[in-house]
């Protein structure tokens, strides 16, 4: 008899703990916000279930400190519901008035640089432990950037502790709810952060209005990871709906690479993109951050930016900037200031840049361009400046022609060509004619 009360005791805490363990989760978690838009610390759990489940008696603790909070009678999460436990409910409430479903204010606070809390039951059974670090593999924006940790898997309690579980959320996190694709009205849509060293267009990143409406970024600010070095956008510059802003550090190399490229435009910032991974965050004219997004030059991020040529362009669905599956590396040198080019898509083939063979060099009064393998379509002659100076079209097939230089001044120049899918460019010394 003694026996058969232990089994059955033994089996209903089993029981119990696991139908806990198996329809709750942490769904997303605000553990150092942005002073711009500071809601506190606060976690989201998810009953992924059937049925409702009432936390009243359960405890929220960190792990290594003896004090706790426990959560209300008022603490239920229906079938398929959300509850946020903010460690500051005035805080909380100041941005997200129309979150109902929260309980606190916990005190339980989340440490900026990683945390491990624990959920545990009313017998002090753990029913969840819920970790993360700020370092990489983590993601990065949810460390003071604007966003949140959101779970890949919110429908298992499993893996909490595991970085490939979580993901960046959308700008200042989706409290009480299911997490959505964002639908932020400006994208970071290209980034050019380390150049080969035959084509060095500088630094430059290339911005994406989606909103359906011109946008003024007059006293906007752009900035990497470094808090200190911040361009801020002159007066008068904006960007129509659907169309791209280009903000370049060094506008003598970005025409070089690209000529008469990009005519909405705007620099130089002071800053330079890290050839290691990089943060890159924009601040509207109050100084409140809109946007950032983490890069990366190690897979599983795209490997060619890194100094090959190619730039990092953001391809379909356009709705997560920290996932790198979302990224590509572009045909050649990179599309400023219009669409993103066909090699963005995996199916595509990537048509490197041919060689290019001009002659004489330095020119007198003709010069004479052949393209290797390829037949060009396009080619346009640009001072130093930045202003055309000629153009000229290209037989169909062809791959040799001759430009005429008379009366042209001496000087640098820079050669554009384009083909099918790709372009290059090369620098062209003109010396007087004899």
């Amino acid at each position: 008899m003694y026996k058969i009360t232990l089994f059955f005791l033994f089996a209903f805490n089993i029981t119990g703990y696991a139908q806990q363990s198996l329809s709750i989760t942490c769904s997303e978690i605000n553990y150092n916000s942005h002073p711009s838009k500071a809601s506190g610390n606060w976690l989201e759990l998810h009953n992924f279930g059937t049925t409702a489940i009432n936390l009243s008696g359960y405890r929220l603790q960190e792990e290594g400190n003896t004090t706790f909070f426990t959560l209300p009678n008022t603490a239920t999460i229906p079938a398929n519901g959300y509850l946020v436990l903010s460690d500051n409910l005035t805080q909380f409430q100041g941005v997200f008035p129309a979150v109902t479903n929260v309980v606190g204010s916990t005190n339980i606070a989340l440490g900026n640089n990683g945390d491990t809390v624990l959920l545990l039951n009313a017998t002090g059974a753990e029913v969840l432990r819920i970790g993360y670090l700020d370092n990489l593999p983590w993601p990065q924006c949810a460390d003071g950037a604007g966003r949140t940790l959101e779970n890949r898997n919110p429908e298992t309690s499993s893996n909490l502790l595991n970085p490939a579980n979580w993901r960046d959320g959308c700008m200042f996190g989706s409290p009480g709810a299911a997490y959505t694709p964002c639908n932020e009205p400006l994208f970071v849509n290209e980034i050019n952060y380390r150049s080969s060293d035959f084509a060095d267009a500088g630094d430059w990143i290339e911005l994406w209005n989606r909103s359906g409406a011109d946008i003024n970024m007059s006293g906007w600010q752009v900035r990497d990871r470094n808090d200190t070095l911040r361009y801020t956008i002159p007066n008068g510059v904006s960007i129509k709906k659907d169309s791209f802003l280009v903000i370049y550090n060094d506008l003598f190399l970005f025409n070089d690479v690209h000529p008469g490229a990009a005519p909405n435009k705007t620099g130089p910032f002071e800053f330079g993109l890290s050839g290691n991974g990089d943060l890159i965050r924009l601040f509207d004219f109050n100084q409140d951050i809109v946007l950032s997004m983490f890069y990366n030059d190690a897979a599983p991020w795209p490997e060619e930016p890194d100094g090959q040529g190619p730039t990092l362009e953001l391809r379909a669905p356009f709705t997560d900037l920290n996932t790198p599956a979302n990224w590509a590396s572009s045909c050649n040198y990179g599309t400023p200031g219009r669409k993103n080019s066909p090699c963005s898509s995996d199916t595509d083939e990537k048509v490197l840049a041919p060689a290019i063979d001009l002659s004489p060099n330095p020119v007198r009064d003709v010069l004479t361009v052949q393209v290797a393998e390829y037949s060009a379509e396009q080619w346009q002659l640009w001072d130093v400046n930045g202003s055309l100076v000629r153009e000229g079209r290209v037989g169909k097939g062809q791959n040799t022609w001759q430009i005429s230089t008379t009366t042209l001044p001496a000087g640098m120049y820079v050669l554009h060509i384009r083909g099918d899918r790709w372009v290059q460019s090369r620098k062209v010394t003109i010396t007087p004619a004899h």
